[in-house]
This record gives structure tokens, sequence and C-alpha cells, in this order.
């Protein structure tokens, strides 16, 4: 149960930065490098680095070096745990709604 915790935890984090959403939803079902992503968004590597780090962590995406290039996608493993605790939390809440 505490790896799960902590699985939903990261996920929750990382979902919390807006860039970071971003680059999950430009990742989804593509490699995209690390150098476009940076460009895209205007900011250092180490910056969008930091980012892909936590989403990472999470288990949201992957990366993947060819070369001296570094790519990123999104990875589904924790994807359908993830959905679930979300859907159960807003069905704890609207049933706790419709009760009140």
């Amino acid at each position: 149960m505490d790896n799960t915790r902590n699985t939903l935890n990261n996920a929750y984090f990382a979902l919390s930065d807006p860039t970071r959403r971003d680059i999950l939803a430009r990742t989804r079902g593509r490699a995209v490098s690390v150098g476009v992503l940076a460009q895209e968004y205007q900011i250092s590597q180490p910056a969008v680095s930091r980012h892909l780090k936590v989403l990472q962590r999470a288990g949201l995406v992957r990366k993947m070096v060819s070369g001296k290039y570094v790519y990123v996608t999104s990875d589904h493993t924790h994807t359908a745990m993830i959905q679930h605790s979300i859907n159960s939390l807003l069905a704890d809440q609207a049933t706790e709604t419709h009760q009140e």
C-alpha cells in the first residue's frame, strides 16, 4: 500500500504543475527531444530536465537515449491506477454532495 500511495503522491505532485501537464500532453504517443521541449517553453535544458525528473519519478514519462540526443515519451505504466484513484475521489465527493 505504501508503494501505491507514494506512486499516487508523486503523480499528483507531477500533475500539479501546468508545464509538466503540457509536457505530458506533448509527449503522448510520440518521442520529443529535451532540446525541442526547452525551445518550445523558452526555458533551459536543465529546467526541462527537472520537470522531466518529476514526471519520470511519477511513472508518467520515460527517457530514451539515441546517440547524443535524449528523447521523452509518455509512459502509461501507472495511468490506470492514477485514473482509478481520481475517479474514486471524485465519486466519493459526488456521493457526499448528494447526501447533504
